[in-house]
């Protein structure tokens, strides 16, 4: 088991920014875009599993409300919170990587990447490349052996815009990327705020405010994003050659 990092306040501050920018467009509370289009229920509550309708969730709304929507108030909710966060379980991963079967019901694969690299390089430098192919054909080797039907990867999620995170994969996977749009209340969009060790990426938080303070559109909040969401999927069997593993999928 291992800790979570604690998230930078700018992360925090950034999800308010554009709640707050929402509300004003949609002439609606703060509470319902910030429930709606934020993670920040899963950031409050020990669990999305627990609802958004959570007491805890709640909580953090009346009192930010009293607060004065003071995003100082805010920050300080979630640190007091943050101790209550199940420590993350590792074991069922590969490293930054672990795997979801059964997709929409079918006997598919969906990939997902968390960054626990503690080296101090960054999960995806180039020192760390070796690392997370390891780890991936790891993966690979056990979904070979565990789920011999699985027949489809899919993936989503921003890195799929970066080229240290593609170059991780075969090039039939990364070519049948399509635009997913932005997902306001999933990780998959809101990960591109943060650099290596959970630091500010204060580069896309600029171009992200700077970009929200001149939309005039509740679409043109969301395209305010840097970078969007990415959907993909191809054969397993490309993964398995790819990473010369053995498979039935294969043969």
């Amino acid at each position: 088991m291992a800790r979570h990092a604690i998230l930078p306040f700018e992360f925090i501050r950034v999800q308010l920014v554009f709640a707050d920018r929402l509300a004003e467009l949609y002439k609606s509370d703060q509470a319902d875009a910030l429930t709606r289009e934020t993670i920040l229920p899963s950031l409050m509550i020990s669990s999305l599993a627990d609802g958004k309708a959570h007491p805890a969730w709640l909580a953090f709304l009346e009192g930010y409300a009293s607060s004065g929507y003071d995003e100082m108030w805010a920050y300080d909710h979630y640190l007091k919170r943050e101790p209550l966060t199940p420590d993350l379980d590792e074991s069922g991963g590969f490293g930054c990587f672990w795997y979801g079967y059964r997709y929409h019901g079918r006997p598919d694969v969906r990939i997902h990447f968390r960054n626990v690299d503690r080296s101090g390089d960054g999960a995806l430098s180039r020192a760390r490349e070796k690392t997370r192919s390891d780890e991936i054909r790891a993966m690979f080797s056990v979904i070979a052996h565990k789920h011999p039907d699985a027949m489809v990867v899919h993936g989503r999620s921003w890195l799929y815009n970066i080229e240290p995170y593609r170059r991780l994969f075969p090039e039939r996977y990364t070519g049948s990327t399509q635009a997913a749009g932005y997902l306001t209340d999933r990780w998959a969009l809101w990960g591109q705020f943060l650099r290596r060790a959970n630091y500010p990426n204060e580069t896309t938080i600029k171009q992200f405010l700077s970009r929200l303070e001149q939309a005039t559109t509740t679409d043109e909040c969301r395209a305010a994003f840097p970078l969007q969401v990415l959907s993909t999927s191809c054969p397993i069997s490309a993964f398995y050659r790819y990473y010369s593993i053995d498979s039935a999928a294969d043969e």
